[in-house]
């Protein structure tokens, strides 16, 4: 009997545990202005740079010496949110920003070979979805949750 309820307990407290697990953090009610700026800084620059190698089957050398200039202002934008203590405790950017900036660095690094490798610089601009579908999912769940 002893065994039983155990193992009841055992298995209600890790279900508790994995519904607690996958509850995202809360968003901020609002945004800071600096870290909105700084994203938008970003949203402009990676849509230019989908619009410039988007349309290009092979980028001339001004249009890639142009995607090397909004790849670099990508990556200051990104390293300078990275040493943000805000922007770190955001609770998506937070989780988020490692990997976008290490995207960056890729591309970056891609565009410096001989030959360029565009390929990289043209996912750039969807990698701000890993970011903004957490978001947009966060947002749901809560709507939802206000719903009830």
């Amino acid at each position: 009997m002893r065994h039983c309820l155990l193992a009841a307990l055992l298995f209600a407290s890790l279900c508790c545990c994995q519904k607690a697990a996958n509850k995202a953090p809360p968003l901020p009610a609002s945004p800071d202005p600096a870290l909105q700026g700084a994203m938008w800084s970003m949203a402009r620059n990676t849509s230019a740079l989908a619009e410039l190698l988007g349309t290009a089957a092979a980028p001339s050398e001004a249009e890639l010496g142009q995607a090397r200039r909004l790849v670099d202002e990508v990556h200051a934008t990104a390293s300078a949110l990275a040493a943000d203590a805000n922007a770190r405790a955001h609770p998506v950017l937070g989780a988020g920003l490692p990997t976008f900036l290490a995207e960056v660095q890729a591309a970056k690094r891609a565009l410096e070979q001989a030959p360029p490798d565009v390929e990289p610089a043209k996912r750039l601009g969807a990698s701000c979805r890993g970011c903004h579908g957490v978001a947009a999912r966060v947002l749901t769940d809560d709507t939802r949750l206000a719903a009830r």
